[in-house]
């Protein structure tokens, strides 16, 4: 699997509808870790029992971010088809010197999946360090299918990337910053993608430590992001987290699904 960790204002891959998602939170139970054989309650990440788990106390906070599984379930029909295609997960936050300035980084993978498989190289992947914030995070997820022109020219634009050393600019600041290559690459997916308007999650509501009632809470735990059907309304049916994997009452999972953590940490 290949990866770009850029800066960009935006990557959205298409201008065509796409369907928000649902967003769960594994109940751990006050357990600081899952225990292999251990099933655990998905919650809606707006539940309101979310609120009393606790949270750094400083004005600021370190927000990462790591990748443990992607489903290819029922992925746009292109996709399918391809086994094939870009996922990308943008975080959006405030600059602490300046609340009027927006900052975005993003994280681009090419990946290869079977239908109805786990993508490989997903488990553990670290994608964002060291993002700092004061209440907020708006996280946003693109699904973008490759065809095979775009898949080779990602590939020579990854290498030219890798080649110059462009990768390490910058990398002091927690995120490599990468703007050029992003650019080029967002171009590729507007020209040569054939479903350019098949983007799947292109939009998740913003995760905060103090939210509304009814919207997402920012919590140190893991997270589940599952395709929605355009005729679902409600979060889906009893779900729950075993080794890894989610399931509902028929067994593992088979919807499109990717399951991720966050870690948050005092900025003092």
């Amino acid at each position: 699997m290949e990866e770009l960790v850029v800066d960009v204002e935006s990557f959205r891959g298409g201008t065509g509808p796409s369907r928000a998602p649902h967003i769960g939170f594994v109940n751990l139970n006050g357990e600081t870790a899952p225990k292999i054989g251990a099933a655990y309650d998905v919650v809606p990440a707006s539940a309101l029992p979310l609120q009393d788990l606790a949270v750094p106390e400083t004005p600021r906070t370190f927000f990462d971010l790591d990748l443990h599984a992607f489903y290819s379930g029922n992925l746009p029909d292109g996709l399918i088809g391809s086994n094939e295609g870009l996922l990308r997960i943008q975080v959006d936050t405030r600059a602490p010197q300046d609340l009027s300035n927006e900052v975005t980084a993003s994280f681009v993978t090419k990946f290869r999946v079977r239908d109805d498989e786990y993508a490989p190289s997903f488990a553990s992947r670290g994608v964002f360090r060291n993002v700092l914030f004061e209440n907020f995070v708006n996280l946003r997820l693109g699904l973008i299918e490759l065809d095979s022109d775009l898949s080779v020219y990602f590939d020579k634009v990854k290498k030219v990337i890798d080649d110059s050393g462009l990768a390490q600019v910058d990398v002091l600041k927690g995120i490599p910053y990468l703007d050029v290559g992003t650019k080029l690459v967002n171009s590729l997916v507007q020209n040569f993608g054939k479903n350019a308007d098949d983007v799947l999650w292109s939009e998740l509501p913003i995760l905060q430590l103090h939210p509304l009632i009814g919207s997402v809470f920012l919590r140190a735990g893991i997270y589940a992001v599952i395709d929605r059907s355009s005729e679902q309304q409600g979060f889906p049916g009893k779900l729950s987290y075993l080794n890894g994997e989610l399931r509902d009452e028929h067994g593992p999972l088979l919807t499109t699904h990717l399951i991720f953590s966050v870690g948050l940490r005092p900025s003092e």
